[in-house]
Formats: structure tokens, sequence, C-alpha cells
């Protein structure tokens, strides 16, 4: 039971702070719904993140001990917080060029965590997902995760497509970059 106490606090304050850099520059107007529902991909990754995390769940709770702490365990939160940072300094540093979907971006960020990578926000995905996975139902992780990263793949590849089709100077930042682990890929 510890293991949903403490996803809940997690998802409480890392969009609370989430919220607090976005909300000032997040447009709630009729067209950012019409571009979200247009964007295939983002529905898909959302539809597929949020499937992979209820079946995990569900796992968790009809064919676990949910009150048996495993050592384990401490590593899978110490890297759901770790992607909560992540996900916090890349947003933050995006400022007003952050879009929940592959969108109008104003300008390429490439400085901060961005100098190393082009898309942190998908890197801390990749690792709560994993995270949440390993925490909630680590006897399903191979069928759950190969699932969640090709989403995010594709999800990465969709928007590495706008950016290049949509801005001259990203050609150049994604030959001096990779996409979401550093000196990797």
């Amino acid at each position: 039971m510890y293991k949903i106490l403490f996803v809940g606090i997690y998802v409480i304050v890392e969009y609370f702070l989430t919220f607090n850099i976005t909300k000032k520059y997040i447009d709630n107007t009729k067209e950012t719904i019409n571009m979200f529902k247009s964007d295939f991909w983002t529905s898909q990754y959302f539809v597929i993140f949020f499937t992979v995390i209820l079946i995990s769940l569900v796992y968790y709770f009809f064919y676990t001990d949910y009150m048996l702490f495993e050592s384990l365990d401490l590593l899978w939160c110490l890297l759901i917080i770790f992607s909560g940072v992540i996900e916090y300094k890349a947003i933050k540093e995006l400022k007003e060029n952050y879009y929940p979907q592959v969108g109008p971006e104003k300008r390429i960020v490439t400085t901060g965590i961005y100098k190393h990578i082009r898309h942190p926000i998908y890197l801390s995905a990749m690792i709560l997902g994993s995270s949440l996975i390993l925490l909630f139902s680590f006897k399903l992780v191979i069928y759950l995760l190969p699932i969640l990263l090709i989403s995010i793949i594709l999800k990465i590849e969709t928007e590495d497509k706008y950016l290049l089709n949509n801005h001259k100077e990203y050609r150049q930042y994604s030959k001096t970059s990779k996409k979401i682990i550093p000196f990797v890929y």
C-alpha cells in the first residue's frame, strides 16, 4: 500500500510544480484542443502510457501482496523522483516553448539539459513509466515495457520530423545532440 501512497504524493507534487510553470504559457483555447485531437501520436502515446500503468496497477492489486516491501522498491521510487526532476527542469527551461504535443514552438531551446538531449521530457516519461511498471508489476515488465518504449519512440520520431520541417536550425542542433540518452541515442 505504501507504493500507492508514494505514487499519489509524487503525482500531486510533480503536477502541482509543473502546472505552476506551465499555466502562464499553455493556451487552453479551442485551437489548442483541436490541435491535440489532430496529433495522432500524442493521443496514442497518452492512451498507451496510461493503459500500461493501469494494467500494472490492476496486476499489483490482484496478483501481488501489496503490503510487502521489497528492497528494489526503493530504487524504483528514487527513479520515479529522478524522472520528475528531469521533467521539471526540462519544462522550466522551455518556458513559453512548452507545448504538450507537437506544435508551435517559438524557438529551439539548446541550452541546459537541451544541450545534450533533444527530448528530456520523453526521457522522463520512459524512466517514469519503466519505474512504475517495475514497482507495480515486475513480472509483467517483459510485456509492458516494450509497448511503452515503442510508443515513446514513435512520438519522438513524429516530433523530430515536425521540428526538422519547421525549424531550419533544428537540423544543425540534431547533429550536436542525441534524442533522449546523452552520447548514445
